[in-house]
């Protein structure tokens, strides 16, 4: 298993890497020396021509052949609830351990005949699942995306919502994938300069919310306002 974190602009600010120390971080080519300046992780540098997540995840999984755990670069909070209280493993203190855990998801995952997994991404006790640890569906998105070792890749004709279309299409093959619902990871993600946010616009949200609504009507839900691009898968 490798631990991939794909980043852009963000050499400074990046904060999975204050968790994950052994991850992988993959940055466009021309900012490799600016993350090695800042971080002590492997800088593995993405040439400049692959512009965009959905062709650097392509590229990742490419360069690692092999079991990827992907996290998003701008990790806030790892943890779970025992008793009502909550349980802080955002420290590198505790990398071994995840580590460990994520393994056993990976393990569990090529039992079951599925090839991704994904993990609960809400901070709140109400969204903790302690009498249903595991479920073979349920809202999981790209921040935190465990992928077996697969000939699968990501649908490059979306340079967002990548994750969506990648989960429903692996759903619908192979019949499901794994929700850890007992611990959770979320990040700033809309709020932090930088990685996708530098190049996402309302059109390009709205053209790609419409191509998954014309292949996979039923299977997930957007908001409203505000929020009218907010995605989430509903099976």
């Amino acid at each position: 298993m490798k631990i991939c974190i794909p980043s852009s602009n963000r050499a400074e600010t990046i904060t999975t890497t204050k968790l994950f120390t052994k991850a992988l971080v993959f940055v466009p080519e021309s900012q490799k020396h600016e993350y090695a300046e800042n971080l002590e992780n492997e800088i593995i540098p993405v040439p400049d021509d692959i512009k965009g997540i959905t062709k650097t995840r392509n590229f990742i999984l490419d360069y690692v052949n092999d079991d990827c755990l992907m996290i998003d670069d701008d990790l806030k909070e790892v943890g779970y609830f025992r008793g009502g209280i909550r349980i802080n493993l955002f420290n590198p203190d505790y990398e071994d351990e995840l580590i460990n855990l994520f393994e056993r998801c990976f393990q569990l995952t090529r039992q079951m005949g599925f090839e991704l997994f994904g993990v609960e991404a809400a901070g709140s006790l109400f969204a903790q699942h302690v009498f249903k640890p595991i479920s073979y569906k349920g809202a999981i998105n790209g921040t935190c995306i465990g992928i077996a070792k697969t000939v699968s890749r990501f649908d490059e004709s979306y340079p967002v919502k990548e994750d969506f279309e990648f989960i429903l299409r692996s759903y619908l093959k192979h019949g499901g994938y794994l929700k850890f619902n007992h611990f959770y990871l979320r990040t700033k993600h809309w709020a932090n300069a930088g990685g996708c946010v530098d190049y996402r616009t309302n059109q390009m949200e709205m053209d790609c919310v419409e191509k998954l609504g014309e292949k996979y009507n039923g299977l997930f839900k957007v908001g409203a306002g505000k929020n009218q691009f907010h995605t989430k898968i509903t099976i």
